[in-house]
């Protein structure tokens, strides 16, 4: 293009904007009131209203898809929050500490073998302080001290003197436990009543949550960081929800600028297409389009999620047809014959082309069903577009043909045993005798010449 190399796609892409081609097929589509919208679009040339709404419809659904993938089952999420919540709670009020179990046990067997205990440290303070032997202390201290006396005399006794001396520290150590001991024991602690019911508790979050401090208390971390996560997802989805519904307000803006725009348009198409087939033997015709619109689903966020938010809009339109006087207006399918489908696109077609950007439109045996003063009325608006733009027109109706500023043949040969197509452009003579042969068959005659001649003569009036 303009001298640089382009992909295929681009050219294919460029083509469709310089051309505007128009096929018998498209009749068919006449029949689907789900095309009829896209007739009104081409006439009202909403194109860059349709472009805004396509770009506004990904983004809706792009913030629709993020919206349902953070989007948990709210009553589970609800109770997993609400399970959470109860561990948390239950760990934290027991306020378990480091090496309490252990602590615990061992004050229960205290407290259980307290009497025997009991007993068994009076017993020991009575030896600490038999007043008939001045106390065992005492008594290690004189006895240490007489071995002192006779150790440089005899010095078989020297290796008891360390021994003995670490004895009386051991025993005072001793005395000392003893008498903290009994003083513990006088104390009001913990009773046993509540040691074991401070266990049951700790043994009850054993059981759910793992057996030591550092497994309770990994289980305590596990559930506050889901809690937060879980929190942190509620906010995330509040503010992807607000931004979905921003998103579908612009959407519905857009919309329903565009649907206003198809609706003033509508009545001026109707109107274009009357005349149009007023032209092709359908003067009494009558033409309205219906248009269901798609209610605004509110504030709500799930009708928002649930709504659809497509390219063409809010808009469905079909187009009803009254052909005869006294008849309703009904869908085309319902009360059209084929002929009257083929003018009715045909009309579609030229009032379309005339509202179109494409330099070339090009007319693919658009023509079928027509005949007569239909076929030479259509020839004369086909001639009247061409002043726009350039026209080209496959057709085998004499009438049409005669119209053209040029005409080309397109032929088929055999040649060894192929097919070949050949496009041969004719001269003024090979002209008639092609039209003449359109509009009287294979047998040209001099009628059929001068049928010709004024065909060709008539249009160039």
């Amino acid at each position: 293009i303009n001298g640089e190399l382009v992909p295929l796609n681009r050219l294919a892409e460029i083509g469709r904007e310089l051309v505007q081609i128009h096929s018998q097929n498209d009749q068919q589509l006449l029949l689907q009131p789900e095309n009829h919208l896209g007739f009104l679009d081409a006439f009202a040339g909403t194109g860059e209203e349709l472009a805004n709404l396509a770009t506004l419809t990904r983004r809706v659904t792009a913030a629709k898809k993020a919206y349902r993938s953070l989007l948990l089952d709210e009553k589970e999420k609800n109770q997993e929050m609400d399970m959470l919540r109860f561990q948390i709670r239950e760990i934290e009020t027991v306020d378990l500490k480091p090496e309490e179990l252990d602590t615990l046990m061992e004050r229960k067997s205290f407290l259980k073998n307290s009497t025997r205990i009991k007993e068994a440290l009076e017993e020991i303070e009575a030896l600490f302080h038999d007043e008939e032997k001045d106390g065992l202390v005492n008594g290690l201290v004189h006895l240490a001290g007489h071995v002192e006396r006779i150790a440089p005399l005899q010095s078989r006794f020297q290796p008891y003197l360390e021994p003995l001396k670490n004895t009386i520290t051991l025993i005072s150590e001793l005395e000392q436990d003893i008498s903290e001991m009994g003083m513990e024991m006088q104390e009001s602690g913990m009773s046993l009543d509540d040691i074991e019911s401070r266990l049951v508790e700790i043994e009850r979050l054993q059981g759910k949550y793992g057996d030591s401090y550092d497994e309770i208390v990994a289980h305590l971390q596990k559930c506050r960081d889901r809690l937060s996560d879980l929190e942190e997802l509620a906010f995330r989805v509040k503010e992807q929800g607000q931004e979905l519904f921003a998103t579908h307000l612009e959407w519905w803006d857009s919309a329903n600028h565009l649907s206003e725009t198809r609706k003033k348009a509508a009545t001026g198409f109707a109107e274009k297409l009357k005349g149009e087939l007023a032209a092709l033997a359908m003067p009494d015709v009558k033409i309205q389009f219906l248009f269901n619109i798609n209610e605004n689903p509110g504030t709500s966020l799930d009708a928002v999620l649930s709504f659809s938010h497509g390219e063409t809009g809010l808009d469905r339109a079909e187009l009803l047809i009254s052909p005869n006087v006294g008849e309703e207006l009904k869908p085309l399918a319902k009360v059209a014959s084929g002929g009257e489908i083929a003018r009715i696109m045909l009309a579609i077609k030229v009032v379309s082309a005339g509202e179109d950007d494409a330099i070339t439109a090009v007319f693919d045996e658009v023509d079928a069903g027509i005949g007569g003063q239909a076929a030479v009325s259509l020839a004369a608006k086909l001639n009247k577009l061409s002043n726009s733009r350039q026209v080209l027109c496959v057709t085998h109706l004499g009438q049409v043909a005669a119209a053209a500023s040029c005409h080309f043949s397109v032929l088929k040969t055999v040649v060894e045993g192929r097919t070949r197509t050949m496009v041969q452009f004719l001269s003024k003579e090979q002209r008639l005798q092609e039209i003449a042969r359109m509009t009287g068959g294979r047998e040209i005659t001099e009628t059929s010449l001068k049928h010709a001649a004024e065909l060709i003569g008539g249009n160039n009036e």
